[in-house]
């Protein structure tokens, strides 16, 4: 299961906190990945393998 956020600006801890549970990718285009955004959702992020973070810039 994976999911892909992108057109958001800054990605807050907020964003993340409905995130479903059994993630294995989790990708974020163009935007800001917050400090600490990922850490109150990370006992829900523990099937993750991989975690992407793209510029949309090209």
């Amino acid at each position: 299961m994976g999911l892909r956020l992108d057109g958001e600006k800054q990605i807050s801890p907020s964003h993340l906190e409905l995130l479903p549970t059994g993630l294995h990718n989790l990708m974020f285009t163009g935007c800001t990945l917050l400090p600490g955004a990922l850490h109150p959702v990370a006992t829900r992020l523990t099937q993750l393998k991989e975690l992407q973070l793209e510029d949309d810039s090209e």
